[in-house]
């Protein structure tokens, strides 16, 4: 049997790689229209530009009015999904100008007119992946946004992103998506199809210009791009692979070493991790517990945090242990530190040090991650500060997760009550420190040091 070997298809559920030159929708054939947001004629601008990579390419452009409403961008014709399936939403995005007015804005939608959200679960009407400011992005650096839509009731953590979902340069990951639903969202019972909408909104400088490029929707079966690939060249004219003459296709394999992604669990105590049916990887990311803090602002250190990527085919459960918060601890001896969280003996990260452990007076150290493919400290805590009756409680040690709980100030009533902490902090955060003038509230006690946490993304 003949065979050519070459381009033959694509995984995408968009036609971008139909766009033409010109102004407002954009039709393109056996594809959904890009439907063109606000002033079709002005607003809206495609040209042969430059792609991430410095190859010719036709880019969507803003060209805002000014008025601050719609200012560009699309949304598109309905795309036919299975709620039972996992799909991933991108597109690239960059400012040129040197002004930076309104909001990049990036998300989907469904035919029942909401998702759920995965924060909260949550139904969201008017969900976006990113909504973050167009200052938030470097002049004329090409970014990538990734989000995720789950299978319908998918509930095994609501507050766990996809681990790709995020925005990456050509070079690597940035940072979180910042949108509505930043932690990604599922399918709601009934949702038949999706659309794609990104654009600029609330822009009140008509010489902002922010551009796009490769909008795409993929059903994450195993046959979709992996970001390595996204963000290694362009997609648009198709996927490498091989035709036969008879007119069948068979696409290359780039999905990398990880495969579908099938589960995903998190521990916020000690347990077991069950190993899913057809699962032979797990991306396992973990923080130890928090340091616990004392009186004068002294406060805990983080949790450490590892990450590795590990082949569990020879195994059906793993233990898992979630270390603790560290106890707090009165003005000024020394507070506990934080426990230990691992997952088997693949890797661990120990818990931040308590305030005044390592010295007198001083702030928590953090902790230490290892045995992973990525091993970080946590954020140490702050020390003593003796400003009386003008400064507020310390702040714990920052972790990967996030930052400390604060405490509660208040001159007139330095009772207990008026006395802790205001809100926890993220998991392995370090205590924060009492206040400086809180010593009629029952000796200065700090904040106890934040559990830790163990996610496991379980792949096929």
């Amino acid at each position: 049997m003949a065979i050519t070997i070459g381009v033959t298809g694509t995984t995408n559920l968009l036609g971008s790689s139909g766009w033409t030159t010109g102004t407002g929708s954009q039709a393109v054939s056996s594809y959904p229209t890009f439907n063109a947001n606000q002033d079709a004629a002005t607003e809206n601008n495609r040209y042969s530009g430059t792609d991430p990579w410095g190859n010719s390419a036709i880019i969507w452009q803003c060209v805002p009015s000014g008025n601050g409403n719609a200012d560009g961008g699309w949304n598109t014709d309905t795309v036919a999904i299975t709620n039972t399936n996992l799909y991933r939403f991108t597109v690239w995005m960059r400012r040129t100008s040197s002004t930076s007015g309104g909001t990049f804005y990036f998300g989907t939608q469904s035919s029942t007119g909401a998702v759920t959200s995965l924060a909260d679960a949550s139904s969201n009407g008017n969900p976006y992946f990113s909504s973050y400011g167009t200052g938030t992005y470097t002049q004329n650096q090409w970014y990538l946004t990734v989000g995720h839509v789950f299978p319908v009731g998918y509930s095994n953590n609501v507050s766990v992103a996809h681990p790709e979902s995020g925005y990456y340069t050509t070079a690597g990951r940035i940072g979180n998506n910042a949108g509505n639903i930043p932690q990604d969202a599922c399918w709601q019972s009934g949702s038949t199809n999706t659309y794609h909408r990104c654009y600029l909104y609330y822009c009140n400088d008509s010489t902002t210009r922010i551009e796009f490029y490769d909008p795409r929707i993929e059903l994450c079966d195993g046959t979709e791009p992996t970001i390595a690939r996204l963000l290694a060249g362009p997609m648009n004219t198709g996927d490498s692979g091989i035709t036969f003459n008879d007119g069948t296709k068979q696409y290359s394999s780039y999905f990398g070493p990880d495969g579908q992604l099938i589960n995903v669990q998190s521990f916020t105590a000690s347990g077991t991790w069950t190993k899913p049916t057809g699962c032979s990887r797990a991306l396992v990311k973990l923080v130890g517990g928090g340091g616990g803090s004392a009186g004068y602002c002294e406060s805990g250190g983080a949790g450490g945090y590892a990450e590795g990527i590990i082949d569990v085919t020879g195994v059906s459960t793993v233990a898992v242990t979630v270390g603790g918060g560290g106890a707090a601890i009165a003005y000024s001896a020394a507070a506990s530190s934080g426990g230990t969280s691992s997952f088997g003996s693949y890797l661990s990260a120990t818990g931040g040090g308590g305030a005044n452990s390592y010295s007198g007076h001083s702030g928590g150290y953090g902790g230490t991650g290892s045995g992973g493919s990525i091993n970080l400290l946590g954020g140490g805590g702050t020390g003593h500060i003796n400003s009386v009756s003008s400064h507020s409680g310390g702040r714990g040690g920052q972790g990967y997760f996030g930052g400390s709980g604060a405490f509660i100030r208040n001159h007139t009533n330095l009772s207990a009550s008026w006395l802790g902490k205001v809100n926890n902090g993220a998991p392995g955060a370090g205590g924060p420190g009492s206040l400086t003038d809180g010593s009629t509230a029952g000796g200065q006690y700090g904040g106890a040091g934040e559990s830790g946490i163990v996610i496991v993304y379980a792949y096929k």
